[in-house]
């Protein structure tokens, strides 16, 4: 007998009154829960502008304390501070004759407090436990919050009365600082330490007021909702009565439906049988029979041996029912490619077997979906092929090809890749995200440009860019990407492609590096000397600071090459080039001009020229003593041994000072060379600063 049938009819009405309760307490849950989240939302709107109101009062303290003290017209609202009368200045008159009187942050707070709860219905009140004001001694609400300041509250907020009437009360601690000190020093107190708070209360009646407003509503909409469950639950229990009235048509409907069944399958293009335990078919569909060249009354009824032995080898058979075993077994699905031997050659199929339960779950035989893929599987070969060509192509090239999903993951790469960043074979980098292959900061500029191109749809081109091999070493790499679309136009990856221009930027490096510094020494040349000077008047321009020009000539180099030749002279210049940089900052600028003159910029001095002067010329100094230190300079006469001789070199150094762009370069230049000039026609081995009389050097 159904056990549908034999439920009594009072069982229905049971099951729906104990739904109806059950729906009724949710709801009413619902309904409280509600309410009170709509209560701690208007408590929580209640404290923000209670903070807002503390924030303001601190930020106006501050902005106070910060001007000291102020004078403002006495007024009735505005007397003088009994509290400020140690102070003989308390109370001015202007020239006018207006009466001025002195305010602190403490008095101003006050009067802020006074004209807010006038206005908006706030009260503040600034309170401490050891208060200078009576006014500010604090009620018992306010002590006990100071009290739980010392213990390391940050603040306490309640709902408590204040003359009979209900207020939202927020208080915050005020620590000491520097500004407070004039006042509050004399009571000990100290930079950082709570010296008191300042206390804000809100009426509560408008917040009460207005979550009784919202109550209805909220009434209102739970109940609705209520009722609408309550004629959803109706129309349930109405609906299982039809049900067993709808069964019997139901059973009469199952032979419908299977023969309705039989015809969809028969429309199907793919090949669907099914057997039961013992193996015998009791279902195959018109595919089946056109595939196999047998009809279904041959085989159904029958095992596959019996009625497949046209359409299958036997040893297909037994590979078919181990198939079965293994489903039966394990009560699971199981997908398979099948190769069977047939009267017109080897045919592969994609099978699907899935087994067959009856009502109660107990599998009673199993279901096989199949469909013809040889065709398939030839082309996939020929796929295959053109694949093993593509990537035996990959693994040759020289440039960094690589494919990639929307996650930054790789999902194809050239072997030149996997050598330059340290792996094996390019399979070793399938998977992988650039965290795990390069280090953190190319990896986060890499993932930067592909979530643009993948964000945008857009390519990048030809974008030059450094990398790390996996020896650490820095190259460069010109880089290329482009975003792959699916079927719907998504971008779902994309492909990337970047060549190796390490030997072409640093082939540019030494092209520039020509360009603009002297071969010999590698100091700045002349066109680099003029950049930098353009550089630093701007700069002096901005700050408007004094920077200083040296122009430096060697007094007796040309005697070194006369003696000993140019080589040993270049040995000169370059031990000159590395004691002028020991004597300047990095910001500084050391330049050659050609054979023996040298440059000197000197940036940012200092606003006042004389102090300007005095450090440049301390400079120079430094770099006159350094150069006419002794030199010991290696020289090999014809077929003798390399011996050390020394020399004597000196410098005349000419000193220009100049600011902003009160005049041109060339003419910073001319003069440098004319202080210069000076110094040689003093006896050389001297300083001279152009415009500054012998008297007045530094």
């Amino acid at each position: 007998m159904n056990p549908i049938n034999q439920i009594s009819s009072n069982q229905p009405r049971n099951v729906f009154r104990w739904l109806v309760v059950s729906w009724s307490t949710l709801i009413l849950v619902f309904a409280v829960w509600g309410q009170w989240v709509e209560y701690l939302s208007v408590f929580d709107g209640a404290r923000d502008s209670a903070r807002e109101s503390f924030n303001k009062d601190v930020v106006y303290r501050r902005w106070a304390a910060a001007l000291g003290f102020m004078y403002v017209p006495i007024t009735p609202e505005t007397p003088p501070n009994p509290n400020l009368s140690g102070i003989a200045d308390r109370d001015i008159s202007t020239p006018s004759g207006m009466k001025l009187t002195l305010m602190n942050p403490a008095y101003m707070t006050r009067q802020v407090h006074e004209l807010g709860q006038k206005e908006f219905g706030f009260k503040g009140h600034m309170t401490s436990l050891k208060p200078i004001r009576p006014g500010n001694t604090p009620d018992e609400w306010e002590r006990r919050a100071l009290e739980s300041f010392e213990r390391g509250e940050k603040e306490v907020v309640s709902i408590d009365p204040i003359d009979g009437e209900m207020y939202f009360r927020f208080m915050r601690p005020l620590f000491a600082e520097k500004e407070c000190l004039p006042c509050h020093e004399k009571q000990g107190y100290q930079v950082g330490e709570i010296r008191g708070g300042i206390s804000v209360s809100l009426p509560w009646t408008p917040y009460r007021q207005a979550l009784w407003k919202q109550l209805p509503a909220h009434l209102g909409i739970y109940g609705g909702i209520w009722v609408i469950g309550l004629f959803g639950l109706l129309f349930s229990a109405r609906q299982i009565q039809d049900h067993l009235s709808r069964r019997k048509l139901a059973e009469d409907e199952v032979k419908i439906n299977r023969a309705l069944f039989q015809s969809v399958i028969d429309g199907a293009p793919s090949i669907i049988y099914a057997h039961n335990l013992e193996g015998q078919t009791i279902l195959v569909n018109h595919a089946f029979e056109q595939h196999f060249g047998v009809s279904r009354s041959a085989v159904l009824g029958k095992t596959r041996a019996e009625g497949f032995s046209r359409a299958m080898s036997p040893e297909d058979v037994e590979t078919n029912r181990q198939l079965d075993r293994k489903i039966i077994e394990s009560g699971q699905a199981l997908e398979t490619e099948e190769i069977n031997v047939e009267a017109d050659g080897t045919h592969v199929y994609q099978t699907l077997k899935h087994p067959l339960r009856d009502l109660s779950g107990r599998i009673f035989g199993i279901a096989s979906i199949s469909t013809d893929i040889t065709g398939r599987k030839r082309m996939e070969e020929q796929v295959a092929e053109l694949n093993r060509g593509f990537i035996s192509s990959l693994e040759n090239t020289s440039d960094f090809i690589y494919l990639k999903d929307a996650n930054g993951y790789f999902r194809f790469c050239s072997q030149a890749m996997a050598n330059i960043t340290g792996h094996a074979t390019w399979r070793d980098i399938i998977g992988k995200h650039d965290w795990d292959i390069f280090p953190e900061e190319t990896a986060k500029i890499y993932r930067e440009e592909e979530l643009l191109v993948l964000s945008t749809g857009k390519p990048l081109i030809d974008k030059e860019e450094p990398f790390y091999d996996a020896s650490g070493n820095q190259g460069w790499v010109s880089t290329s990407k482009w975003p792959l679309f699916n079927q719907d136009g998504e971008v779902e990856g994309l492909f990337g492609i970047s060549r190796d221009i390490t030997a072409h930027k640093k082939l540019e490096d030494q092209i520039r590096r020509l360009a603009l510094y002297d071969p010999l020494t590698q100091l700045a040349n002349r066109r680099m000397v003029d950049e930098r000077l353009n550089q630093t008047m701007a700069a002096s321009k901005r700050s408007a600071n004094y920077a200083a020009m040296m122009v430096l000539d060697l007094d007796n180099f040309k005697s070194l090459n006369d003696t000993y030749g140019h080589p040993v002279g270049d040995l000169l210049l370059v031990e000159v080039a590395q004691r002028l940089n020991g004597c300047v900052r990095e910001t500084d600028t050391v330049g050659r001009f050609g054979g023996d003159e040298f440059v000197v910029i000197i940036s940012e001095l200092n606003a006042d020229k004389a102090q300007s002067t005095e450090q440049a010329a301390g400079v120079a100094e430094k770099i006159r003593a350094s150069l006419a230190a002794p030199y010991l300079l290696s020289v090999a006469p014809a077929g003798e041994q390399d011996k050390l001789v020394e020399h004597q070199c000196s410098a005349s150094i000419g000193v220009v000072m100049f600011v902003k762009h009160e005049t041109s370069q060339a003419e910073i230049m001319k003069r440098a060379d004319a202080a210069m000039y000076q110094a040689k026609d003093a006896g050389r081995n001297t300083i001279r600063i152009y415009g500054l009389p012998l008297s007045k050097l530094p």
